[in-house]
């Protein structure tokens, strides 16, 4: 099931998803008005116009999970970015295509911004002369902004997720997310400290913490797939062994005994390392030691 979003006021609905806005955005719009020094309607302007750019990315994160017969019922608007409760299919190129639509959407709306600016921006060289000037430059450069912070390749930001997707393809998911959860970490600690002694920034501060605990989660869900794969490793190998001693034993007391030898089994053991075909004809998809239904089972608790 998907997570709830406690401590959310309802917005509206669209497609079937439900868009949602966390109470502490509002106290971040209140901070943020205090110290921009702005008009009280430039402020509202560029922060609702933040809003519908945040939205509209999440929105292609969940219309794109939904496009690949994912799950995707609702969004969650926070101070420091939207969340869009998704669960695609639980498969590299899925994955891949419903993290990567949402900066897909930045992308569009760079050329939107552009024609704006050039009809209503004013000169690029000349300081705006009127608000509308001022809302669609803060506008356009807020968008550029989040799409290359976005795409930086650090998890849990839309970049490290792509780019743990990509690695899906070649070294499983457990690997890549592990992978990814510790660059993410290291990065956020460096975020931290640049935060602290070189910005003095209590918001940057504040969005690495965020990126270091969500890495953290990562890894510790990577090690936690990692220690699954070790026990059935086990299991199977404690079994093989049993199979080969009774074999052994049988073959001790039956020395002449017909269909003795490794290829016959009378007490119905079986060679771990060959995957087993169930009775449905299934090809093993019953088995509860497959390690594809065990990640996916995990995946989908989560």
């Amino acid at each position: 099931m998907l997570p709830s979003p406690q401590g959310s006021f309802r917005l509206f609905s669209l497609f079937g998803i439900t868009a949602y806005l966390h109470w502490t955005w509002l106290i971040a719009a209140f901070i943020f008005y205090r110290i921009s020094g702005e008009t009280p309607i430039v402020f509202v302007a560029e922060y609702v116009g933040l809003f519908l750019i945040v939205l509209t990315h999440e929105f292609g994160h969940a219309l794109a999970c939904r496009s690949v017969k994912g799950k995707a019922e609702h969004i969650v608007l926070f101070p420091l970015g939207g969340v869009a409760y998704v669960q695609p299919p639980h498969r590299p190129g899925p994955v891949l295509w419903s993290v990567a639509a949402g900066p897909l959407v930045n992308v569009v709306l760079v050329p939107v911004f552009a024609l704006l600016w050039m009809q209503w921006g004013g000169p690029m060289d000349v300081a705006p002369q009127n608000a509308t000037q001022a809302v669609i430059r803060h506008l356009a450069m807020i968008n550029i902004v989040l799409l290359v912070f976005n795409i930086l390749p650090i998890y849990p930001l839309d970049g490290g997720q792509i780019v743990q997707s990509i690695l899906w393809f070649f070294v499983g998911y457990r690997k890549s997310l592990q992978f990814v959860a510790t660059i993410g970490m290291v990065a956020a600690v460096c975020l931290i400290g640049v935060g602290l002694f070189y910005m003095q920034s209590i918001w940057t501060v504040i969005m690495a913490v965020f990126i270091f605990m969500q890495a953290l989660k990562g890894y510790a869900h990577a090690r936690m797939l990692a220690f699954g794969e070790q026990m059935q490793q086990g299991m199977n190998d404690m079994q093989n062994r049993m199979n080969e001693r009774m074999r052994q034993m049988y073959e001790q007391q039956n020395p002449g005994s017909p269909g003795s030898g490794p290829a016959s089994n009378p007490f119905g053991g079986q060679d771990n390392n060959v995957p087993p075909t169930s009775p449905s004809g299934n090809d093993g998809d019953d088995d509860v030691f497959k390690p594809g239904r065990y990640e996916k089972k995990k995946y989908m608790d989560d």
